[in-house]
This record gives C-alpha cells, sequence and structure tokens, in this order.
C-alpha cells in the first residue's frame, strides 16, 4: 500500500513473494484490490504460466510451489493504474 499511495506517478507495481502461503499472496493482494480497485487493476501476465491465483480475483496472478515447478515457490502479482480519460 506504501508504493501505491505515496508514489502517484507509478504505472505498474509488482508484488511478488517468495511464498506459498495464501496469507502472504492472494490474502495481500485481495486486501489491496478492496482498498484501490479504483485506481490500480491487475494485469493478466504470462497467460500461459499454469498455475494461477487461488481465488477468482487473483487468477491473474503466478503461483509456483515446489511439487508442480520444481522451485522453492513463489508468487507474482502485477498492479496496473486504470488510466482514467475526461470525456468533455
Amino acid at each position: 500500500t506504501h508504493v501505491l499511495t505515496k508514489f502517484s506517478k507509478v504505472k505498474r507495481v509488482t508484488y511478488s513473494t517468495c511464498s506459498i502461503y495464501s496469507q502472504e499472496n492472494e490474502q495481500v493482494v485481495e486486501t489491496i484490490l478492496d482498498q484501490f480497485s479504483d485506481t490500480f487493476q491487475l494485469v493478466d501476465f504470462l497467460p500461459e504460466w499454469p498455475s494461477r491465483g487461488q481465488t477468482e480475483r487473483t487468477r491473474a496472478c503466478l503461483r509456483a510451489s515446489p511439487d508442480d515447478t520444481l522451485t522453492n515457490g513463489f508468487f507474482v502479482a502485477c498492479f496496473e493504474r486504470i488510466i482514467k480519460m475526461d470525456i468533455q
């Protein structure tokens, strides 16, 4: 939340953990979406990546687990600022 509130010109923010736990991953993303849904949205990047976020709202996030990807496990979410057009 610090980056999303203190850097007014930021366009994209990547949130990444080396964790497989939902409370450090999806739950954090859900909280951010609840607080900033009018200014930021999730970017669905690397659509070919097979393992995604565990909730409907976090499907755009990447997830890796030791069993599926032979890694230690990680999670990545990318938030992008919603550009609002002034129509006059």
